[in-house]
């Protein structure tokens, strides 16, 4: 009899514990985090609340995109109940904040402006430096105007660069869960360069044949592509070598088929890694490989055309090839 009775006791004291201890975590769990000062605050995905501007920037056309935030009044009222003019004077009396967003750690990036009313970007998405070798844009507030404009820097005017930067406004509070969010996805076009990456595995050359770029010969020489051939054989164009890293010409039209190192750099037709021809018959422009190349081996060439009497006009090639074994 007595034994029973300690072990109803011991339930009695083991269920109050328990709804005790129950009652504590359903308390912590509801509980609103107070972000400190230097906290970052967690983002709460809502797609409703974001705007996405896909674009390619041809960088002859345009370097920036310019958001008027007047055509998104609506979206700013569901998810902050706040007009335009409201978010954007909430900024000054602290009601309001604009912010980047870190989308890798899911968190808003409380950091001050270091581009007039914006940040600076890096090729990693990420605030950084106006003096960052790797700055690549900047999206800044025009207050007065009510706009949002994301710009590429000159580091950022690179064919083939891809962005994806977001940043946003939200209510200031505890946490900032009512927001508005912009997200540019942009990526670079320059029709001067043409970027390929090649995986010689099944034939051991590249080819570029110039009907197939007769848009960026248009739009950089004024010319069609048959217009553009008898320039070359005029000589008025002439078929050069240029440098990978910097893209500047080092063989001016002194050769139809330049020999390259594993850097590009000009070497002789023995200890070549790559060539690079321009095939007057099939108006193409053929890069080949030193079948003595081991598998794996990685390099960089890069030719193209240059305008004889205007070294602004011009097309240039830039090949990235890596070897792979059936491309010997």
């Amino acid at each position: 009899m007595i034994m029973k009775r300690n072990i109803f006791l011991s339930l009695c004291c083991f269920t109050l514990l328990f709804f005790t201890a129950c009652s504590n975590d359903y308390e912590d769990a509801t509980s609103k985090h107070v972000y400190g000062e230097n906290e970052n605050p967690y983002l709460k995905l809502n797609t409703a609340a974001q705007v996405e501007f896909e674009q390619s920037l041809n960088i002859r056309k345009a370097t920036s995109i310019t958001v008027n935030l007047a055509d998104y009044a609506s979206l700013f009222e569901e998810q902050m109940g706040m007009s335009v003019d409201a978010v954007v004077s909430g900024l000054e009396s602290g009601e309001t904040v604009f912010y980047p967003i870190d989308v890798t750690k899911n968190e808003w990036l409380k950091t001050e402006y270091n581009a007039g009313t914006g940040w600076y970007f890096n090729s990693a998405n990420q605030p950084c430096t106006a003096d960052d070798a790797d700055s690549r844009a900047t999206v800044s507030l025009d207050a007065a105007a009510r706009t949002l404009t994301f710009a590429l820097t000159e580091n950022g005017q690179t064919s083939g660069l891809a962005l994806e930067v977001n940043v946003g406004f939200a209510v200031n509070g505890p946490d900032y869960d009512d927001y508005t969010r912009f997200t540019f996805t942009v990526s670079v076009n320059d029709p001067a360069l043409v970027i390929r990456d090649e995986y010689l595995q099944y034939a051991g050359t590249a080819d570029a044949e110039l009907a197939d770029y007769a848009s960026n010969i248009s739009e950089i020489f004024g010319m069609t592509v048959d217009q553009f051939i008898a320039a070359i054989n005029s000589g008025d164009v002439l078929f050069s070598l240029a440098d990978p890293a910097t893209g500047e010409w080092v063989e001016k039209g002194t050769a139809l088929i330049y020999y390259a190192g594993l850097d590009g750099a000009v070497v002789d037709a023995v200890n070549f890694a790559t060539s690079a021809e321009y095939n007057k018959d099939l108006q193409t422009l053929v890069f080949s490989y030193n079948e003595t190349l081991a598998v794996d081996t990685y390099g960089q060439i890069s030719a193209g055309f240059v305008s004889a009497n205007d070294e602004t006009q011009s097309i240039r090639f830039l090949i990235n090839y890596t070897i792979g074994p059936l491309g010997r």
